[in-house]
């Protein structure tokens, strides 16, 4: 065995040597997806951050599946599709007036992220969660929000 740069080399005549270097090339190139996606689900969180406190409703929907779910323990209801999801945030945030600030991003799995955040608004201040699920389209299919 011996490695360079770009390949970890196993001798067992050609195929092995390709196979060596292809699980690398294959190792490396997840790595590189995994970063991608990192900086996109942030990204997305930080979308919806930003047309929230806009009280921007339309591009705030447009982050969302069509099938979306809202659920938020401290208000004690479920809010689905699109409707749903207009409702809540028409309610809760343009409503009152709120403004998130993240505080942490944190990623969970290959859909789920968790961010930390401030919130202030007419009800003052308070911090939390919101907890999304972001599908392979990069729309969101689910936050779960609670304070803490």
């Amino acid at each position: 065995m011996f490695r360079n740069d770009h390949c970890i080399y196993h001798y067992l005549g050609d195929p092995g040597i390709f196979l060596g270097c292809l699980s690398l090339q294959l190792q490396l190139s997840h790595q590189n997806l995994d970063k991608m996606q990192t900086a996109s689900h942030e990204k997305i969180v930080k979308q919806f951050i930003k047309f929230t406190n806009a009280a921007d409703l339309k591009s705030a929907l447009a982050l969302f599946a069509s099938d979306a779910v809202i659920d938020d323990v401290s208000v004690g209801e479920k809010f689905k599709n699109l409707t749903g999801v207009r409702m809540y945030l028409d309610k809760f945030f343009v409503g009152y007036n709120t403004v998130t600030k993240l505080a942490s991003f944190e990623i969970i799995n290959d859909e789920q992220v968790s961010a930390q955040v401030d919130f202030t608004g007419d009800f003052g201040h308070e911090t939390g969660a919101l907890n999304f699920t972001i599908n392979d389209e990069g729309l969101i299919t689910s936050i779960d929000a609670h304070l803490d």
